[in-house]
């Protein structure tokens, strides 16, 4: 009896910027706000157990961002979500041009969504912010770079 092997899953784990293995290091990612130590900004990594949560509950408007930096330019082709225990909606990303696009995200906290930016985009820091939410923001992500 042969296994079945998702081979878009075998690619994505392979193309990761390095947030949810840990190569981002914890000091390179940082947030707009946290709630508490226990949900900052190196918490909102991909399968993590722990999410980035900013402020307390009833303060979370939109415009809350987690960013990263990859120390090095590097060309990111996407972005992977999930959502913690409630989750965003949809997150801005700005090009440094100022240009941005809206991606439309997790509607669960345990599946990944994944989307590709509409040209790849070589930068060191990388920003998602949140446009809308159901109840809070709770994000864990990682950068595509295939």
């Amino acid at each position: 009896m042969g296994v079945f092997i998702d081979e878009n899953a075998i690619k994505k784990e392979f193309c990761l910027a390095g947030v949810k293995s840990g190569k981002v290091r914890d000091d390179e990612m940082t947030a707009s706000s946290i709630n508490n130590q226990s949900y900052a900004a190196h918490e909102g990594r991909l399968d993590g157990g722990r999410y980035w949560y900013p402020h307390l509950f009833n303060f979370q408007t939109p415009g809350e961002w987690l960013q990263v930096d990859l120390r090095t330019p590097t060309t990111v082709t996407g972005v992977v979500t999930q959502g913690g225990g409630d989750f965003p909606r949809q997150l801005r990303w700005y090009q440094s041009s100022g240009k941005c696009a809206r991606f439309d995200l997790n509607t669960d906290s345990t599946n990944h969504v994944q989307n590709l930016f509409p040209n790849p985009i070589r930068a060191k820091y990388f920003t998602l912010i949140a446009v809308t939410f159901h109840v809070g923001i709770d994000l864990r992500l990682d950068y595509l770079t295939c």
